[in-house]
């Protein structure tokens, strides 16, 4: 079971990603001011997938000790 919901979220992922690559393209050209937003939308759509396909959950701990301003973060994965 595990190893058919990879298989369809690779199709999905690398489907979806391909199709959304062109209208990134153009639209970096047109208008790239809302091109952070469409990675956004591309960012939330493959971690829908993930969650929805794979059953994988995301869990944010520490958020309290981030000193403030700017930070770089790297993530733990588990």
């Amino acid at each position: 079971m595990i190893a058919i919901r990879s298989a369809l979220f690779n199709v999905f992922f690398f489907g979806s990603t391909f199709l959304l690559t062109f209208p990134a393209y153009v639209l970096s050209y047109v208008a790239p001011r809302w091109l952070t937003a469409y990675a956004t939308f591309w960012a939330r759509l493959e971690i829908g997938a993930a969650r929805y396909l794979c059953g994988i959950r995301m869990a944010l701990h520490g958020m309290e000790n981030l000193p403030p301003g700017p930070v770089l973060i790297a993530s733990r994965h588990e």
